[in-house]
């Protein structure tokens, strides 16, 4: 007769299964929200980023030309460029800086999970002046399912990121 002490059972492999199961079951969809939220975020700071990397290089090059685009539909994106509203007029257009024919922005390609949901700019068309550092007051509304954050610029310069409907940061 042989000795069958060294294997497993059907029902310490079923039990075992089932364990991994329920881990699965916690681990998936808060590992998702995770993502969600990451890729919100990332939205957020970038946008933040760029409103202060774009004003930087106006006053640098002593212009008021520079301005950065929203286009919300049919997917979401913003452009950085010296070009007129009729020249950058889209995601897929051509929206460089000083002719130099690199975009410079971010879409929906780059943060899948992330809508831009609403833009409070006139034309949808953040102006950057060099002098005094000032831009056009207003804000956009960046969300996954139910999370949102804003980025609000005054008129005097000021930007910053914000949760609306949360204590966190007024908006």
């Amino acid at each position: 007769m042989r000795n069958l002490k060294n294997g497993f059972t059907l029902l310490e492999l079923l039990t075992a299964m089932a364990v991994a199961t329920i881990l699965l079951m916690v681990a998936v969809p808060s590992y998702h929200q995770q993502q969600q939220r990451a890729q919100l975020s990332a939205a957020a700071s970038r946008l933040y980023s760029d409103i202060y990397q774009t004003r930087a290089e106006a006053i640098r090059r002593g212009t008021d030309e520079l301005n950065i685009y929203f286009f919300v539909q049919p997917d979401w994106c913003y452009r950085i460029t010296d070009r007129s509203d009729s020249e950058c007029s889209g995601c897929n257009a051509l929206c460089d800086v000083a002719g130099d024919g690199r975009s410079r922005g971010m879409s929906r390609q780059d943060l899948p999970l992330v809508k831009l949901t609403e833009v409070t700019y006139q034309g949808s068309e953040l102006g950057i002046q060099r002098q005094r550092s000032g831009m056009a007051a207003g804000h956009v509304l960046f969300q996954v399912d139910s999370q949102q954050l804003m980025v609000k610029s005054s008129g005097y310069g000021r930007v910053r990121i914000c949760e609306p409907g949360t204590g966190s940061e007024p908006c």
